[in-house]
């Protein structure tokens, strides 16, 4: 490969900043799904599968060199889609996650395109940054969400492709599903938060918001066919305030009013009503995305979107405002029949 710059930057949702640097990255002969058939799951799944067999390929042959290429965008699903295909639970009920951040930059031609073989390397560079950051956690029964892969061309010979994981810690999902707050009691904008009242309740606006949220829309509800397992593909993601979007109505509050950390029930269900309105409406708009309807190109269906994976955290920048920052991850469901000696997924 002539060219490949990885930078990684892993952010912990609830943990913090960290950054890990690469250093004799060593590459593992695992993940192996050529067992799998592509009978009745579509182009997607077969377009999975043939990028595994490149990936196999070149295990087994460090010195293949196939020349092929393929679109940059393509190739950013397959580094991504195979990931989820090998390594991912998006059907398990998680709790607190963590999201990782890594960065390659691929040289591309004047077409926009890029060689299959520097995309396999690619790949191989991710599993192994994916593998160090994330037994590097601290969470306990981890599995792996999702991974999702965007692109942006920087130069006429080179493009970037971000590629966003998340992973969290396995939990029983909470037996209540309430969605109404009594208008008496009041919640603390963030966990742990200081300001001029005293809450009547100890857990933050924000872990109380996602918990009902998640609840109401949890992936883990999916009915996965016998013989199958549950992946996602072409995922989108999204970081959001309601300090950068006062008309969604989100929790923000400015100036001397960033001192009172107090919601009451009232506002707390108005926040509920309008955090489901901007998860699930205004957020899929802006990426162009459906949440309630497939779309047909003729010989192809794509699947609606759903949300894989959310996180709502107190942000203090007080004395400018106080606010949640919502980070939402969003994906199409397909399903990738088990072979014989493929039970899925691999352990990373």
């Amino acid at each position: 490969m002539k060219k490949l710059a990885t930078l990684l930057i892993a952010v912990a949702i609830l943990l913090g900043l960290s950054q890990c640097k690469k250093n004799n990255i060593v590459k593992h002969n695992d993940g192996n799904i050529s067992s799998v058939t592509a009978i009745q799951q579509g182009p997607d799944i077969e377009r999975i599968l043939n990028f595994n067999k490149a990936v196999q390929a070149h295990r087994q042959n460090p010195d293949l060199r196939t020349r092929d290429i393929v679109d940059i965008e393509e190739a950013a699903d397959d580094i991504a889609d195979l990931f989820n295909a090998t390594y991912t639970e998006p059907t398990e009920h998680y709790g607190e996650t963590e999201r990782a951040e890594f960065i390659i930059t691929l040289p591309v031609n004047e077409n926009g395109k890029v060689l299959l073989d520097d995309v396999v390397e690619a790949y191989e560079e991710l599993v192994a940054l994916a593998r160090a950051n994330y037994h590097a956690s601290a969470l306990s029964d981890k599995g792996y969400i999702c991974m999702i892969a965007t692109v942006e061309q920087l130069s006429d010979s080179e493009a970037e492709v971000r590629l966003i994981g998340v992973y969290g810690e396995r939990t029983d999902r909470p037996s209540t599903n309430d969605n109404y707050f009594d208008e008496n009691l009041s919640w603390p904008y963030k966990y742990n938060a200081d300001g001029l009242c005293e809450p009547t309740e100890a857990i933050g606006a924000d872990d109380t918001l996602l918990s009902v949220i998640k609840n109401m829309f949890n992936i883990s509800d999916i009915v996965v066919p016998d013989g199958y397992r549950a992946i996602v593909i072409k995922g989108k993601s999204s970081e959001f305030t309601g300090y950068d979007h006062p008309a969604w109505g989100l929790f923000c509050r400015t100036g001397e009013y960033s001192l009172n950390i107090c919601i009451w029930g009232d506002e707390m269900n108005l926040l509920l009503s309008n955090s489901i309105n901007a998860i699930f409406t205004l957020v899929p708009d802006d990426l162009g995305i459906s949440m309630t309807t497939g779309v047909s190109t003729g010989l192809t269906y794509q699947a609606p979107y759903k949300v894989i994976t959310l996180a709502i955290e107190g942000d203090n920048n007080y004395p400018q405002y106080i606010t949640h920052i919502y980070r939402v991850a969003y994906g199409q469901i397909q399903y990738i029949a088990i072979g014989e000696d493929f039970e899925g997924p691999y352990d990373l």
